[in-house]
C-alpha cells in the first residue's frame, strides 16, 4: 500500500508541475498574442456589381412638424 500512495503523490505532484508550466505557457501566449494591442492594417476591398445581391428594400416614413414627430 505504500508504493501505490507514494505513486500516486509522485504523479500528482507531477500533475501540479505540468499544470503550472501549462498555465504559465498560456498565460504568455496571451501576453503574446492581446487582439488589444495588434496593429490592424486597412485592406481595401472594392464590391463587384455581381457580388451586390439586394434582398429586400424598405421604405420608412416618420411624419414630422416643426421638426417634432407629428404624433406628438
Amino acid at each position: 500500500m505504500d508504493v501505490a500512495e507514494e505513486s500516486l503523490e509522485a504523479l500528482q505532484a507531477r500533475l501540479r508541475e505540468i499544470s503550472s508550466k501549462f498555465d504559465a505557457e498560456v498565460a504568455a501566449l496571451g501576453e503574446r498574442f492581446d487582439p488589444a494591442t495588434e496593429v490592424l492594417t486597412p485592406v481595401p476591398v472594392k464590391p463587384k456589381k455581381s457580388d451586390v445581391d439586394v434582398r429586400l428594400l424598405t421604405l420608412v416614413w416618420v411624419p414630422e412638424r416643426d421638426g417634432a414627430p407629428a404624433w406628438e
